[in-house]
């Protein structure tokens, strides 16, 4: 299941992880919000193409290096644009960017 998140305020890609990991216990998921699979938040954002043109949309990714990579969908100029950066670790977000994210599951014991 995704889940749009949305701070309200500056967001910087460092405290992310933690960030999420808080929200999502604090509204009842155990393990805490991750970074989801960006093909299935892209899947949720054609659905609901009006979504980034209110707001933008913001999808985590690693690489198979472990690298963090984001896909940021907005809107410009009247279009719906969709670009692809690889992670600054102090790179940050404004008040008005949401999160797509999914719950953390626990791992089996």
């Amino acid at each position: 299941e995704v889940h749009e998140v949305h701070f309200g305020r500056v967001m910087y890609n460092r405290d992310l992880p933690n960030a999420l990991k808080e929200r999502g216990e604090e509204l009842g998921y155990k393990g805490g919000f991750k970074f989801a699979d960006p093909l299935i938040t892209l899947r949720l954002a054609c659905a609901n193409p009006d979504r980034q043109r209110k707001y933008p949309l913001v999808i985590f990714f690693t690489d198979k290096n472990g690298q963090l990579w984001y896909l940021y969908l907005r809107e410009g100029s009247g279009e719906r644009c969709l670009d692809v950066h690889r992670d600054g670790h102090d790179d940050s977000w404004g008040g008005d960017v949401r999160f797509l994210v999914v719950c953390e599951l626990p791992s089996a014991a």
